[in-house]
């Protein structure tokens, strides 16, 4: 393995002071990324499904990427330090297994390193130092996280998968996209669809919608118009119609929302 494998695609963080009893809802919008906050004062409960959890001070919580759940905050106000984060599907952690809603004993190191991302997060020259602590944050925090194991991704889908996730890439067929992995069409779907659990179309909308929901959280100057170009579709129309096909809400209404927890 390479360290070139191990891609970080997305880090912003979030000083979040929760007022008591506030509720974030995202049962019906699965997650756009990663997340672990850190509890500095107050608590909060999570529900995925029929999982229950509750995230104390000193504490730290995993929202995978792809989670859909509720949450509910108490304290005056409750604190917690937050880091979004997503990385490649091919790079680790997420070829290693599926994770699931969690929560984990916190430790000082733990939590200095996601402070140093939070206040690093917008200074140009602590790029280097940014990307050491979101390193080792993510060491340290999936060392400890439980998961299911899941079968390794067919080398072959590598690079459609790679071609998939890029917004910026120009506009191929699928065909053409299994003949770039040497397999026949039919081949291909069936060996994507084992692997990844939905169709390469699927997967290529689902990671466009993926950006664009990173980029209205964390570009919130960024107009609509601009963001639905930058991600290939052919007019910002359409892509209101398709955001709002997968995520239930407009695009403005999803940025007012907030990235939240």
């Amino acid at each position: 393995m390479s360290i070139s494998e191990e891609c970080l695609v997305h880090l912003s963080a979030d000083d979040l002071a929760t007022p008591d009893g506030a509720r974030f809802d995202y049962t019906c919008s699965p997650r756009p990324f990663s997340s672990l906050a850190y509890m500095e004062s107050g608590f909060a409960e999570f529900w995925e499904g029929e999982a229950y959890h509750v995230l104390r001070e000193g504490e730290v919580v995993l929202i995978p990427v792809g989670a859909c759940y509720r949450s509910c905050w108490h304290g005056s106000p409750s604190r917690a330090v937050s880091i979004h984060f997503h990385f490649s599907p091919l790079a680790y952690p997420y070829t290693k297994g599926r994770y699931a809603v969690q929560v984990i004993p916190g430790s000082d190191s733990l939590h200095a390193h996601m402070r140093a991302i939070l206040s690093r997060i917008t200074v140009q020259e602590e790029s280097m130092a940014l990307l050491s602590h979101a390193y080792a944050m993510a060491s340290e925090a999936y060392r400890r996280l439980s998961y299911t194991p899941v079968p390794a991704i067919d080398e072959r889908l590598r690079r459609a998968i790679e071609y998939l996730d890029s917004p910026s890439m120009p506009p191929i067929s699928m065909d053409e996209l299994a003949m770039q992995c040497n397999l026949s069409p039919s081949h291909f779907y069936s060996l994507f669809r084992a692997a990844l659990h939905t169709s390469p179309v699927e997967y290529k909308n689902r990671a466009a919608i993926r950006h664009a929901e990173q980029l209205l959280l964390t570009d919130r100057a960024l107009p609509i118009e601009e963001l639905a170009t930058r991600l290939g579709f052919s007019s910002a129309t359409y892509f209101r119609y398709v955001f709002t096909r997968y995520t239930g809400l407009s695009p403005r209404a999803y940025r007012a929302r907030g990235s939240g927890l």
